[in-house]
């Protein structure tokens, strides 16, 4: 949002990527600007081509006037909206920072150790650490514990004497 700002105050892009959401309302911005700029050309024009013409009688007071009142709410609506524009902006900015300090601060309180830099993990996610390290330790037992079985089964196998009558 604040690029966004940048942008608008610099009269430039500032953005790398152009399909990023606040590049794209600069973009729109732009255009609307160019907009409102061709309409105030269009109206100065035609204003200038009005008050040549009443001056020689060609065209009524009216339409002068009406020319005039055009080429002034054109020349306003164009000064404005930049104005306008930034002013919503700016409301934006403030609005989304309040909502950052109020979400940090809700955070706070929820977790306060979170924010003190202490290695701080919430009660249940300690537990479920230190029950899976339990979980870990008992299948490595187990582990031990069945190869030490195989290992005695080997040795008993090895061990036993098979008894065969002798002949003499």
């Amino acid at each position: 949002m604040k690029s966004l700002k940048s942008s608008i105050e610099s009269n430039t892009n500032l953005f790398t990527n152009t399909k990023d959401l606040y590049a794209l309302k600069y973009a729109e911005y732009e255009l609307k600007k160019q907009e409102l700029n061709q309409t105030y050309l269009d109206a100065t024009e035609q204003y200038n081509a009005s008050d040549k013409l009443f001056e020689s009688g060609a065209v009524s007071k009216s339409d002068y006037q009406k020319a005039y009142a055009t080429y002034l709410q054109s020349k306003l609506t164009y000064e404005q909206y930049e104005t306008s524009f930034m002013a919503t902006l700016g409301n934006d900015i403030d609005e989304t920072q309040l909502q950052i300090q109020k979400l940090n601060s809700e955070l706070k309180k929820l977790s306060p150790d979170l924010h003190t830099n202490k290695n701080y993990l919430p009660v249940e996610t300690k537990t479920i650490i230190d029950i899976d390290n339990q979980i870990a330790t008992v299948n490595q037992d187990l582990r031990s514990l069945r190869e030490s079985l195989i290992k005695k089964k080997l040795e008993v196998e090895k061990s036993i004497i098979i008894a065969e009558p002798m002949v003499l």
